[in-house]
């Protein structure tokens, strides 16, 4: 198969490479001519992490092409899809901004690490992991047990795209009346419901009594800072602007998207706003929750 340098590599890193195997080649012919070169002399430190820098591909997120995305591991053609087009409608600003889109997480951003990079004042800047929140804390986002979706309930510890789907057949089939019906799914063990039950509500989440038994349990204070969330559907400018990284123009453009999708579903969607990022996404779910 036909490889082109010029895909993978810059023209200094071409010219690197050419001139590694230069060096190399005309090594080993002095040494087979008689001229004695010792092993240390063969190829500097330099030229080895050179070697190594090679070796690996990396992409700048801007300029990256389809056919390149889907050869790497865990992007498919969907992926890949999603990607470019945001490649074409807002550009990358920096790596992190990988995690707008939709089905790429904290955990899959670390794998693409030292992957990809975008070009800030000339310079190639990759992901800052210093960035990434990775809290071995139990989430505290809570979604609503009789309209969660797949991909809200796979979001959390422990359930995986097998669990999630028992979850949602067995409330297509049998219903949920209360957290605790949550033991009855297959696979749900006691542990792990220990682990997500405070991650959910039955209908209103302002209502103490219908939130899970850890709630329920929980100090005053904690359960009052539960109550004080707001319905994202219900928010004026002026409740938004308390959220921080939020001013008067991000406020606008929450309620205008809104206006136009009708209704706010999942406080992911909010992600397709202009402006609004994984981190301030967070900040977000800390005063909002979606309502029916």
């Amino acid at each position: 198969m036909k490889i082109n340098l010029r895909n993978h590599l810059t023209l200094s890193e071409q010219r690197v490479l050419f001139f590694i195997i230069f060096c190399f080649t005309f090594g080993f012919f002095l040494k087979f001519v008689g001229f004695g070169i010792t092993e240390e002399t063969e190829l500097s430190a330099k030229t080895i992490e050179k070697i190594s820098e090679i070796k690996k591909i990396i992409y700048d997120l801007n300029t990256v092409t389809y056919d390149d995305l889907i050869t790497i591991n865990g992007i498919g053609e969907k992926k890949a899809k999603m990607i470019i087009e945001y490649q074409k409608q807002f550009g990358f600003k920096q790596v992190e901004d990988l995690g707008n889109i939709k089905g790429i997480g904290e955990k899959t951003l670390l794998k693409w690490k030292d992957m990809f990079y975008v070009i800030i004042n000339n310079e190639k800047v990759f992901l800052d992991t210093n960035q990434i929140i990775r809290s071995e804390k139990v989430s505290n986002k809570q979604y609503n047990l009789k309209t969660v979706n797949k991909e809200e309930l796979m979001s959390l510890k422990g359930i995986g795209e097998k669990k999630a789907q028992n979850i949602i057949d067995f409330r297509n089939q049998t219903g949920f009346e209360t957290i605790e019906d949550l033991k009855k799914v297959k696979g749900i063990g006691e542990k792990i419901f220990e682990s997500i039950s405070i991650n959910f509500y039955i209908d209103n989440p302002d209502k103490t009594k219908e939130l899970s038994p850890q709630i329920q349990e929980l100090p005053k204070k904690e359960t009052e800072i539960i109550n004080e969330k707001k319905d994202i559907n219900q928010a004026s400018i002026p409740d938004l602007c308390n959220v921080k990284g939020i001013g008067e123009k991000k406020a606008k453009d929450i309620v205008d998207f809104r206006s136009k999708l009708g209704k706010i579903t999942s406080l992911d969607q909010l992600l397709e706003v202009k402006g609004i990022g994984v981190k301030t996404l967070k900040s977000i779910e800390e005063k909002f929750y979606c309502g029916e």
